[in-house]
C-alpha cells in the first residue's frame, strides 16, 4: 500500500509540474486568470472570489515545488519507508505540499491567507512527528512564532475587507505603507528574520525530508514569496528597516552556522543567512533577480538536505560524533560539495549567475557601507560552507564497506536536483542575457518533459527488466567509484610521504592512516575543484 501511495504522490507531481512548465510559460509577461466571481451576490461574497491567477513567478515557482517535492518524497521513502506511520507522514507532506500550492496560486487574499495557515498547521504536526519531548517543545515554538505572524496577516484581512479589495493584483498596486509593514512582520515570522529566526534551528527535530522541503521550496520562502507579490520599488517607506533586518539575519545566521556542531543546525542557519540575502536582493535588485536565486536557493538547500541527510542515517546528527561507512563518506562528499558549491555562488554552478549580478550591482553601487556589507556576507557563506565541507570528510570515525556493490546509492534524487541545477542555469542564463525565445524554451522543456516521463514510467512499470538493468548500473558504477577511491587514496598517501597502500579484499576495514590518506585526497579533489572554478568565473 505504501509502495503504490509513494508512486502515485510522486507520479501526480511530476506530471502536473512538468505541464505546468510546458504549457503555460508563456505566460511570462502576462498573468492569466482562471476562476469564478461572485461580486454580484454580496459585498461579503467577494471573499469567495476564488480560482488560480498563472504568471511567471509563480507557474516557474510551482515547477521548482514539484521538482523539489519530488526529489523529497523519493528520499524520504528510502530514509524511513520502513516507519509503520509512513502513510501518515505522507499524508502530511502532501497537505505540507498542497498549503504552499494554494499559496502560490491564489487570486485572492482570503485564499492566500488559508494556504498560509495551512502551512503553519502542517508543519505543526511535521515538526512533532517522533512525538518526543524535544519534538513537542519544537513544534509549539514553531506554531507560535508562526501563529504571531498569522495575526498580522488577520489584520491586514480586515483592512482589503473593510476596502473591499480582495484582487491580488488590485491589492499589490494600492496597498498603504502601514499595511505593507504588517504583512512584512509576517513575512518576517516565516521567513525566520530578525527578529523571529529563533524557530528556525528547533524545527530540526522534524524528519529530515520535511526539513528538506521546510528549507527550500515551501515555508521559509512563503514569506519572500508574499513580499515578493505586494513589493512596489521606492513606494513602501520602509526599505531602511527591511535591509537592517535582512543583514541582522545574515550575521546572525552566518555566527550560528560557524558555531555549532548539529549538522542539520548549521544548514538551518545557512537558511535563515540565505534569507536575508534575498531580502537584500529585493531591495537592490528587484523582483525578478529575487526570484530567480530564491529558485536556485530552493534546488541547492534540498540536495544540501538529502546529502547530508544520508549521514544521518548511519550516524550521529553531532558532527562531533559522526560516524558512517567510509563508502558512503567517501561517495556522499560529492554531493555535498557539489550543493555547497552552489550555495557560495563559484561558477559553473547554479547560484554563480544570480550573486555575480547581484554583487556586480554592488560594486557600480559606489557605497563603501555596502561594499563592506558584501564581503561579510561572502565571509559567512564561506565560512560555514567549508566548515561543513570539512565536517563530512573528516568528521567520519570510520568503518567498514563491501567492495562487491553500493552500500549507498544516491538514487533518483540527488541525481535529478543536479540534473535540475544544471537545466536551469542554462536556461535562465539564455532567457536573461541571451535573449532566447519563449518558443525555443517550450520545446526545450517538452524534450526536458518527455525524457523524465520516459525514466519514470519505466521505474514505475519497468519491473524485472529495470531491476536487470539496475543491477548491471550496479556493477559498472561500482567499479568506477571503487577506482576512484582507490586514487584518491594513492594521492593521499604521495602528499603524506607514506608508501604503503591498502589491500583489496572482500571487506575492508580502515584505520585512522586509510582515513588520513583518503581524506587527504579528497581535499586534493576539492580543490583542484575549486581551481576549476574559478577558471570559469
Amino acid at each position: 500500500m505504501n509502495n503504490l501511495l509513494f508512486s502515485f504522490v510522486v507520479g501526480v507531481f511530476m506530471f502536473v509540474g512538468f505541464n505546468f512548465w510546458a504549457y503555460f510559460l508563456n505566460a511570462l509577461n502576462t498573468g492569466v486568470f482562471l476562476g469564478l466571481n461572485f461580486n454580484n451576490l454580496t459585498q461579503t461574497s467577494a471573499l469567495l472570489n476564488g480560482g488560480f491567477y498563472l504568471d511567471w513567478v509563480n507557474v516557474l515557482f510551482f515547477f521548482i515545488l514539484c521538482s523539489i517535492s519530488v526529489s523529497v518524497y523519493w528520499f524520504a521513502y528510502d530514509y524511513m519507508g520502513g516507519d509503520p506511520f509512513f502513510w501518515r507522514f505522507q499524508v502530511l507532506l502532501v497537505l505540507f505540499v498542497s498549503s504552499m500550492v494554494i499559496l502560490l496560486f491564489s487570486s485572492n487574499f482570503w485564499w492566500i491567507f488559508l494556504g498560509w495557515d495551512g502551512l503553519g498547521l502542517s508543519s505543526f504536526l511535521l515538526v512533532n512527528y517522533y512525538s518526543a519531548s524535544s519534538s513537542w517543545w519544537a513544534s509549539i515554538k514553531t506554531y507560535l512564532v508562526n501563529r504571531w505572524g498569522d495575526g498580522f496577516l488577520v489584520v491586514c484581512l480586515c483592512w482589503f475587507l473593510n476596502v473591499q479589495i480582495f484582487s491580488l493584483k488590485e491589492a499589490a498596486l494600492l496597498v498603504p505603507p502601514l499595511i505593507f509593514l504588517l504583512l512584512l512582520n509576517g513575512a518576517f515570522t516565516k521567513s525566520a528574520q530578525f527578529p523571529y529566526g529563533s524557530w528556525l534551528p528547533v524545527a530540526m527535530a522534524a524528519p529530515t525530508p520535511v526539513s528538506a522541503l521546510i528549507h527550500s521550496s515551501t515555508l521559509v520562502t512563503a514569506g519572500v514569496y508574499l513580499v515578493l507579490r505586494f513589493y512596489q520599488e521606492g513606494s513602501t517607506g520602509f526599505d531602511s528597516v527591511v535591509f537592517l533586518c535582512a543583514f541582522l539575519a545574515v550575521f546572525l545566521g552566518g555566527l550560528g552556522g560557524v558555531t555549532t556542531h548539529d549538522l542539520k543546525k548549521i544548514i538551518a542557519y545557512s537558511t535563515m543567512s540565505q534569507m536575508g540575502f534575498l531580502f537584500i536582493v529585493l531591495l537592490l535588485c528587484g523582483p525578478d533577480l529575487c526570484m530567480m536565486a530564491l529558485m536556485f536557493h530552493g534546488i541547492f538547500k534540498a540536495g544540501l538536505f538529502i546529502s547530508v541527510g544520508n549521514y544521518l542515517i548511519y550516524g550521529c546528527q553531532d558532527s562531533r560524533l559522526v560516524t558512517s561507512p567510509a563508502w558512503v563518506s567517501c561517495f556522499n562528499v560529492y554531493f555535498v560539495f557539489h550543493f555547497l558549491l552552489s550555495l557560495v555562488g563559484l561558477g559553473p554552478w547554479l547560484g554563480h549567475s544570480s550573486k555575480s549580478y547581484f554583487f556586480e550591482v554592488f560594486s557600480v553601487s559606489f557605497s563603501t557601507i555596502l561594499a563592506v556589507l558584501s564581503l561579510i556576507m561572502v565571509m559567512f557563506t564561506s565560512w560555514y560552507s567549508a566548515r561543513l565541507a570539512f565536517m563530512v570528510s573528516w568528521g567520519s570515525n570510520g568503518g567498514s564497506f563491501y567492495s562487491s556493490g553500493f552500500l549507498f546509492k544516491p538514487g533518483f534524487s540527488v541525481w535529478y536536483l543536479i540534473f535540475l541545477n544544471l537545466f536551469l542555469n542554462f536556461f535562465w542564463f539564455n532567457i536573461f542575457f541571451q535573449n532566447v525565445s519563449v518558443n525555443d524554451i517550450y520545446l526545450w522543456s517538452i524534450y526536458f518533459s518527455s525524457g523524465f516521463g520516459l525514466i519514470f514510467g519505466l521505474w514505475i512499470f519497468g519491473g524485472s527488466s529495470l531491476k536487470f538493468l539496475s543491477l548491471h548500473f550496479d556493477f559498472v558504477s561500482s567499479n568506477i567509484f571503487w577506482g576512484w577511491w582507490k586514487f584518491l587514496a594513492k594521492v593521499g598517501v604521495l602528499l603524506e610521504g607514506f608508501q604503503e597502500n591498502f589491500g583489496l579484499s572482500q571487506t575492508v576495514s580502515f584505520n585512522s592512516l586509510a582515513l588520513v590518506n583518503w581524506r587527504v585526497g579528497a581535499w586534493a579533489s576539492f580543490v583542484v575543484s575549486l581551481l576549476a572554478c574559478l577558471a570559469f568565473m
